[in-house]
């Protein structure tokens, strides 16, 4: 899956149609975000294999969960308070990599709550 999203950006890029299997998975579950991607591991490794899958339930709040190839799942809960304040939240449950360095939000381990910033330039 992570292949052909790479295939139908290159395709989009290059001006043509292109064949989105991802999107039409996701419009056919009735999704608004299914991706395919990877876990890091904190000491900078690739970790395991993640799905993730959300709806957006009223407007400007995300319901999302991601599973985890090592039996880890994540659900996620996201608010758009502006437009580049976002309140984020997430619940673990299943197998947590047991790490001795600082986390990120990439390597974190725990169940979190937290607002973020986003600004594009």
């Amino acid at each position: 899956m992570q292949l052909a999203s790479v295939a139908q950006a290159a395709a989009s890029l290059s001006g043509g149609p292109g064949f989105d299997p991802v999107g039409i998975m996701r419009s056919s579950l009735g999704l608004d975000r299914l991706a395919v991607g990877s876990n890091q591991e904190a000491n900078g490794g690739t970790g395991s294999t993640t799905i993730e899958a959300g709806k957006y339930v009223l407007r400007n709040v995300y319901v999302g969960a991601r599973q985890d190839l090592s039996g880890g799942t994540r659900a996620l809960v996201q608010v758009d308070i502006t437009k580049h304040l976002k309140a984020q939240a997430q619940v673990i449950t299943g197998p947590r990599a047991v790490t001795t360095t600082t986390s990120t939000p990439l390597t974190d381990n725990g169940d979190s709550i937290g607002l973020s910033y986003q600004f594009e330039y």
